[in-house]
């Protein structure tokens, strides 16, 4: 085999591997990523990198309303919309349209690396298989940036937990009225709802990731 033929059947070998991992590569933006450090703002709860130096403070008790308020305010804006869940639903219909074709692919080309084909051949493998790398990479940026999105929301959520976490047993201590401790009850109850939302929408898109490495899942 000539050495531009060598060239590029090596290249072909790593864009066909490239392919097979693909998938596994994206995988490792799954849970254990959830780790990011935003910002204070209008809820009163310290950033997540602050607070996991100290113990969460409990909210003063006359301030309680003032950052209910505020809290239902973010957690109205951390909520999960229906915008990604259809993009979602899009990148899965796809790709019940695009895996078979890319396992064949995968298999045809294995099948002409065996043969130790001629240079023309190689040049068709090599460019089938960066025409299916490119149709692949918008939904790999995609649900990689559906998971950015939602690991500094994930943190946020910890933090506000632990805040009002703080606040119920400090109110429970200081015997507050049964109207705050209702308050707080109710707020953590939203923020609990508001965290099964969020993880349910991340549990989403790696589903949709295990697909790409289990076109059975």
């Amino acid at each position: 085999m000539s050495s531009t033929c060598a060239a590029r059947f090596e290249r072909i070998v790593r864009l066909s591997v490239l392919l097979a991992a693909m998938t596994l590569v994206w995988m490792s933006t799954g849970p254990v990523a959830l780790a990011q450090t935003p910002s204070p703002d209008a809820s009163g709860v310290e950033a997540p990198v602050e607070a996991e130096t100290r113990a969460a403070q409990p909210i003063p008790l006359e301030d309680v309303p003032d950052r209910a308020e505020a809290t239902r305010t973010e957690l109205d804006a951390i909520v999960p919309k229906d915008a990604p869940s259809q993009m979602l639903e899009r990148i899965g219909s796809e790709l019940d349209r695009t895996l078979p074709e890319l396992e064949s692919l995968l298999t045809t080309t294995r099948a002409t690396l065996a043969a130790q084909p001629g240079i023309r051949i190689l040049n068709e493998s090599e460019a089938a298989l960066e025409a299916m790398q490119e149709r692949l990479r918008p939904w790999d940026d995609e649900l990689d940036r559906q998971l950015a999105l939602l690991r500094p929301a994930l943190a946020r959520l910890d933090a506000i937990a632990g805040v009002w976490g703080a606040t119920a047993e400090a109110a429970r201590r200081e015997g507050a009225s049964t109207t705050t401790l209702n308050l707080v009850s109710s707020v953590r109850h939203e923020i609990d709802q508001v965290h099964a939302a969020v993880l349910a929408r991340r549990n989403q898109i790696l589903a949709v990731l295990d697909r790409l490495v289990d076109p059975n899942a």
